[in-house]
């Protein structure tokens, strides 16, 4: 069927490496941005200093990128990110659920959901935490589950 347009009216901006990895994984992403109506653009990490520094600086870039872009949104990924089943319309309904003055949206890392698992569609924000967390983290605000 037809795609339709994203609720996500921003730049999302890909860290990915150099090396052949790298390319491929941006290439399928690359892809799926196309297919989902998402704007992207490749961030080049920054290396140097160890991985968590070298993913901070890689994030401050990505951050200065959209600043200058004065965008309203952004989205920041890295190159081995994968979108869930009808990413655009799930996307829609969780910001549909943010209050007015939100800034920050998270959208959680695959660990959390044992990344690589296939799960139903129905289960794609089923949360499998290796520790307890705190308030009710497996349903959204709206009862979204």
């Amino acid at each position: 069927g037809e795609k339709t347009a994203s609720a996500f009216h921003g730049t999302v901006y890909i860290s990915s490496t150099e090396n052949s990895f790298g390319r491929q994984r941006l290439a399928e992403l690359q892809t799926l941005c196309e297919d989902n109506h998402l704007k992207c653009l490749r961030v080049v990490p920054v290396m140097g200093f160890g991985k968590v520094y070298g993913l901070m600086k890689t994030f401050l870039l990505g951050l200065k990128l959209w600043s200058l872009n004065q965008e309203g949104m952004a989205m920041f990924i890295e190159d081995d990110t994968k979108f869930i089943p009808e990413f655009p319309s799930e996307l829609q309904k969780s910001m549909a659920e943010l209050p007015a003055s939100w800034q920050v949206f998270h959208l959680c890392p695959g660990f959390l959901h044992h990344r690589g698992d296939q799960f139903p569609a129905k289960q794609a924000f089923r949360l499998n935490p290796s520790s307890r967390i705190a308030g009710d983290s497996s349903k959204t605000a709206g009862g979204r589950q």
